[in-house]
């Protein structure tokens, strides 16, 4: 799989430095930095929402100078987890998308992508030395707990065909560094006001949770959640914060309706200001039949 994908590549690669162009070894890097969910990086755009397991990145490049880049070719190889390739989206934030993916999974373990645009105008793509321009985006599927990492394809080179001022053009180089995306289980987490979380039983299918926080400042509310699976979470009841209190404090909640079998339990709490956290999961068991 990985030879057919890098004879792809290559092919790719053949048309864009045949055009003629002079090619630049000056150029800055190209990067993908995370677009938060539901805002945008110049065109780059992430829909998904907060509780959505999607996470997007744009490709930033730093051009060496000015002019109108009408294509840049660009080819990664992505890590597969455990569920497979985990690229959702791939498509070009300002120019025609030229993409394609090639799933090694199976083989190697790795998904090769082609991340590329072509047909750019001073219209849509004049760009200025120094300034950064957000290329491209991609978004990522990775199940919780789980790393992938974006290293750039073998035998392979990012570049942006740029058009120059006197009928002049050239092809910039820009370097790239290897990066590693995360998604960390909840009960990997753990935020500087938490202190403790516990579970305890509290009679049949009855869950008793007490935490504590390091301070009361900017805290609004607590929101308890439960699930059975440690995966989809439910709300299930409200603990207002005291903004009376200063220093340790100490919270408790009884979910009085707990399954059978595992019980998973997280709390985020809700600021004043925007930047929920989440605590670290707790599992409580009850016996299949009330009373065993």
């Amino acid at each position: 799989m990985l030879v057919i994908c890098r004879k792809a590549v290559k092919v790719i690669f053949t048309f864009v430095l045949s055009m003629g162009a002079s090619i630049s070894p000056h150029a800055q890097t190209m990067k993908w930095v995370p677009i938060p969910k539901g805002t945008s990086l110049g065109k780059c755009a992430c829909a998904a929402s907060s509780k959505d397991e999607w996470q997007c990145y744009a490709l930033e490049y730093i051009p060496h100078v000015s002019g109108v880049m009408t294509s840049y070719t660009a080819a990664f190889l992505v890590s597969c987890t455990s569920k497979g390739s985990p690229v959702e989206k791939n498509e070009s934030c300002t120019i025609a998308s030229k993409v394609n993916l090639f799933d090694g999974c199976s083989e190697s373990g790795k998904v090769m992508m082609i991340s590329a645009g072509n047909t750019g105008t001073s219209m849509n793509s004049t760009i200025v030395s120094g300034q950064p321009v957000f290329l491209h985006q991609v978004c990522f599927q990775i199940p919780k707990g789980e790393t992938i990492t974006i290293d750039l394809a073998p035998n392979t080179s990012l570049t942006c065909a740029i058009d120059l001022s006197f009928g002049k053009a050239m092809t910039e180089v820009p370097n790239y560094v290897s990066q590693a995306i995360g998604y960390l289980k909840y009960d990997m987490v753990s935020p500087t006001e938490w202190l403790d979380i516990k579970t305890a039983l509290a009679g049949d299918h009855k869950t008793q949770l007490d935490w504590s926080v390091s301070t009361e400042s900017g805290i609004d509310h607590f929101e308890i959640e439960h699930s059975i699976d440690s995966i989809h979470f439910k709300r299930i009841g409200e603990v207002k914060a005291d903004p009376a209190v200063h220093g340790i404090s100490v919270y408790q909640f009884t979910h009085g309706n707990a399954s059978a079998g595992k019980n998973y339990y997280r709390i985020q709490l809700v600021h004043v200001q925007p930047g929920n956290e989440y605590s670290p999961v707790r599992m409580i068991t009850f016996d299949e039949v009330p009373g065993q």
